[in-house]
């Protein structure tokens, strides 16, 4: 499948990347970055069940974020990192007075494969950076999230079972680094990832079961604090 290959694909560059790096450390340049995040999720929809209207959301939250950038000139580079957090799904009857709202646990994983570009300059030792990519997302419902699905149902229907949506995405942003010593920098941040709207295996129409009738873009917009280490050859 598609997904699959994708992770596969991923995985692949990312390898490449790292062994890459063991082979030449002493002869080229890498950066090594954690770092913590917070996620904001924009992709509140509104759909009708059983004649009720409903709202869905996502709960903002923190993620982490590890990554490796490998420089392909003086000013461009490649980098390839994953994250990791919640952003739970909410559910809100709007038709009811006052509204309900059931929460279901669910996790954003991401990969990604960005082109960054940094600036010639770092006035006081701050160096500013461009990037953008493509990345996989896997919108996963958690053991909490599957069984509030399975106990309170979805929407106007009983019961439900979710499970996990594949997505193909985009990101962009920028950031600032900071050199605090020799091999170590302090990064801030900011960026913008656009991707479809996860449906968690619920389908459009049914007469029997559940449906989450959503579709278009979910943006996500992340912010990030960290720390960079530097490895190699001197920046």
């Amino acid at each position: 499948m598609m997904t699959k290959k994708t992770v596969q694909s991923l995985m692949v560059a990312a390898a490449l990347c790292f062994s890459t790096v063991a082979a030449h450390a002493r002869d080229i340049r890498f950066d090594v970055f954690v770092m913590g995040s917070g996620s904001t999720l924009f992709d509140a929809r509104y759909f009708t069940s059983a004649d009720e209207r409903y709202r869905s959301s996502y709960a903002s939250a923190a993620k982490y974020l590890v990554g490796v950038e490998v420089p392909i000139g003086k000013i461009l580079g490649v980098e390839a990192a994953y994250a990791s957090g919640p952003n739970d799904l909410r559910v809100t009857n709007i038709s009811l007075n006052p509204t309900v709202t059931i929460a279901y646990g669910m996790r954003n994983r991401v990969g990604s494969i960005n082109l960054v570009a940094h600036a010639p300059f770092a006035p006081l030792g701050f160096r500013p950076y461009l990037t953008a990519g493509w990345e996989f997302h896997r919108f996963a419902p958690t053991l909490v999230g599957v069984a509030a699905a399975s106990s309170q149902g979805f929407g106007a229907v009983s019961t439900a079972t979710l499970s996990a949506t594949d997505k193909l995405g985009v990101n962009c942003g920028g950031g600032i680094e900071h050199k605090v010593f020799r091999r170590v920098s302090l990064r801030l941040d900011l960026r913008d990832h656009l991707t479809g709207s996860p449906t968690f295996g619920l389908p459009a129409q049914s007469s029997t079961g559940a449906i989450f009738p959503v579709s278009g873009l979910a943006q996500n917009v992340v912010y990030s604090a960290g720390v960079v280490v530097h490895f190699g050859k001197k920046k």
